[in-house]
């Protein structure tokens, strides 16, 4: 929690009822905040780092956007030229703006991060325009692959020019990644290999689980893996019994389960399992025709919530602090995979929309002095919230496809949330999703079984690929 009278160091406690409510924006009931910590100021490139989960969807965003506007717009050439774009110019953005920091260090190290950044900048700009190019991927090979052996040698030893030996961190290994990452995709739009897409509910199935059955480990937050593998089964049991034998359909349930042991706190099993039940069998009835549905995970956490005797709590999973490197990355990696499953699904104007609404409202709020900065930040770049809007908000079964009724959807629910939060109602976030998408359901939504509408593969198949090539000759 950021706070100025809160020690730099994390806490472990759980704050009482009242101090809940007093430090997130109203909120009342029993409430973990998880990871309580001071929230310092970092300079320059650092504060992208407290964005956590959203600045992956940013980046998404960011893609989806000029894979659309791209000289191969919505072709897959097109898709993951852009992807290496958006990772290369944003690994470049960081080096050109941790310049300044690192010229008072060195004046060599200074110039390195200049020149480093304008090069990347430069080839992202050639991945978009020429997606295939041979040369521009060989270019972003050779760069990439030697700026992750001066990062590399400058973190093992001394080096006198670069003012010394450099410590390893989260905003240099996220640097590393987008860097990698940019090379593997222009590498991929100018190969000759034809990629099998992944469907995206099994990705976002997938991520859901590891996230779960790791975060112990990870971030040292919820329910036991034997615990999150329980109710998984129970959800997944549930789907089977009713006839669900598909993996992408099975991966769905997995995630309600999963999320549902993230988002629960409580002692013993009993709650857990009851919420998969409930779970398991709204998400049964969410694949049938009706004029009504209800989000399973979220209507599931909400009964176990309501029962005062189960003892249970929700957990804000606010786990994006850069001082702990590793489960930042994790964090950061496991929002970049949600999201580019919604994207894929074509839902991702469904999370946009909430947050836009979201962050809107909470800057209205703030400046009417209504609510405090953190009461803002610390909710909304939660895993938590984030696991909300992604897996259980943005849920192809229940939301539309279109991009302006999805969006609408978002909004709905990202406005609501903020107006609950005002009015002190706790949960709010769960009982915003149930609300959103019980009063839009009765407008009809493509079935389960079709594929999903707007969905977008980002597998070339040959004829793409050889296109790529004859561009990439030609332009590169």
């Amino acid at each position: 929690m950021a706070s100025g009278t809160l020690p730099a160091r994390r806490s472990w406690r759980r704050l009482s009822d009242d101090e809940a409510a007093a430090r997130v924006g109203q909120v009342s009931g029993k409430l973990v905040l998880a990871h309580v910590e001071h929230a310092s100021v970092h300079d320059g490139a650092g504060q992208l780092l407290r964005l956590g989960p959203l600045l992956a969807l940013l980046l998404v965003v960011a893609w989806a956007g000029l894979a659309r506007a791209g000289p191969a717009a919505r072709t897959p050439r097109g898709q993951l030229g852009a992807g290496a774009a958006v990772t290369l110019g944003a690994a470049g953005a960081i080096h050109l703006a941790l310049v300044a920091q690192h010229a008072n260090q060195s004046l060599a190290i200074g110039v390195f991060f200049a020149v480093a950044g304008l090069v990347e900048l430069l080839l992202a700009v050639a991945a978009w325009r020429t997606p295939g190019s041979r040369r521009a991927a060989l270019a972003a090979g050779v760069v990439v692959a030697s700026l992750l052996v001066v990062y590399g040698v400058s973190r093992l030893w001394n080096i006198p020019a670069f003012g010394g030996r450099e410590t390893v961190d989260a905003l240099g290994l996220l640097t590393k990644l987008l860097e990698l990452a940019g090379a593997l995709l222009a590498t991929a739009v100018a190969g000759t290999w034809r990629l099998r897409p992944v469907r995206p509910r099994l990705i976002m199935g997938a991520t859901a689980l590891a996230v779960a059955l790791a975060a112990r480990g990870l971030f040292g937050l919820g329910a036991q893996p034997w615990t999150v593998a329980a109710v998984v089964l129970v959800t997944v049991g549930i789907g089977m019994a009713a006839g669900s034998r598909d993996r992408e359909t099975l991966g769905v349930t997995a995630a309600d389960g999963a999320v549902v042991a993230l988002l629960l706190r409580a002692g013993g099993l009993a709650p857990y399992l009851l919420a998969g039940v409930v779970a398991g069998l709204l998400r049964v009835r969410a694949r049938r025709p009706a004029r009504w549905a209800l989000a399973p995970v979220a209507v599931a956490a909400l009964l176990v919530l309501a029962v005062p005797p189960l003892d249970a709590r929700m957990e804000l999973l606010h786990v994006s602090h850069a001082g702990d490197t590793v489960a930042w990355l994790a964090g950061f990696l496991a929002a970049a995979a949600l999201t580019l499953g919604v994207w894929r699904s074509g839902r991702l104007p469904v999370v946009a929309g909430f947050y836009a609404a979201h962050l809107s409202l909470q800057a209205m709020r703030l400046l009417a002095g209504q609510t405090s900065l953190e009461a803002i930040e610390i909710p909304a770049t939660s895993l938590g919230l984030f696991l909300l809007a992604t897996v259980v908000l943005a849920d192809p079964q229940l939301t539309p496809a279109s991009a302006v009724a999805a969006a609408l959807v978002g909004a709905l629910a990202g406005g609501l949330d903020v107006a609950l939060r005002g009015l002190g109602i706790p949960y709010a976030p769960l009982l915003a999703v149930t609300v959103a998408l019980a009063v839009t359901a009765p407008f009809g939504y493509p079935l389960p079984d079709t594929p999903e509408a707007g969905g977008e593969t980002l597998a070339a198949d040959a004829p793409a690929r050889r296109q790529a090539h004859q561009d990439g000759a030609g332009s590169g």
